[in-house]
């Protein structure tokens, strides 16, 4: 089942939940793992490491990493 809401989100993942830019991430890469084959349990694994690493601009800017 596709995930298309900020909503459907929420519900798998606290740090894409906050973000919209995150949550986006977060809905792509899951949606596009669904589309290859791949178990939603592990699509939802593989987006919340995915949208986890994403840090915002100050922590880029000073080396600080992203939870």
């Amino acid at each position: 089942m596709p995930w298309h809401t900020q909503a459907d989100v929420a519900r798998h993942s606290k740090a894409a939940s906050k973000s919209k830019r995150k949550g986006k991430v977060w809905r792509k890469v899951a949606n596009k793992l669904l589309a290859s084959g791949a178990s939603e349990g592990s699509a939802i694994r593989q987006a919340n490491a995915v949208a986890g690493r994403i840090g915002s601009r100050a922590d880029r800017m000073y080396g600080r990493k992203g939870k």
